[in-house]
């Protein structure tokens, strides 16, 4: 049996898309316009929020650390959920989000990919952020 979209495939977009985050992720006004994008999607569609139910604590994160309220954010942890952000915005993915169900497939193993990239830091901001 062959996979609808190869893993591979998939890792190549993601770290296209996290390399591109790297270059905006200090631009306030830039990743504010990706995040409003990417709640205004999971507004929208209630089955990716609670098949992806910590992608409000990767939204949190995200924002505490570029409004600089989270100092402790490393380069390459945003980056990667903002690379995943990225891809759950692309017009162009893997699987057409159009397509019922199936259309955040991809979407959600991106976010997958990046909650393993960022796995440690995304820990001690999850402790952080609970003592707040």
């Amino acid at each position: 049996m062959t996979n609808i979209v190869g893993i591979s495939d998939l890792n190549e977009q993601y770290e296209l898309l996290k390399k591109e985050a790297e270059n905006i992720a200090g631009d306030r006004e830039k990743v504010s316009e990706i995040v409003g994008r990417v709640n205004s999607i999971l507004d929208k569609h209630e089955v990716l929020r609670e098949a992806a139910e910590d992608i409000g604590g990767l939204v949190s994160f995200v924002t505490d650390s570029v409004n600089g309220d989270y100092t402790w954010a490393s380069e390459g942890s945003l980056a990667a959920v903002l690379g995943a952000f990225m891809y759950l915005i692309k017009s162009d993915d893997a699987i057409n989000d159009n397509s019922p169900v199936i259309g955040y497939i991809d979407d959600l193993r991106v976010f997958s990919i990046a909650r393993e990239d960022a796995k440690k830091e995304l820990t001690t901001y999850n402790a952080w952020s609970a003592e707040r």
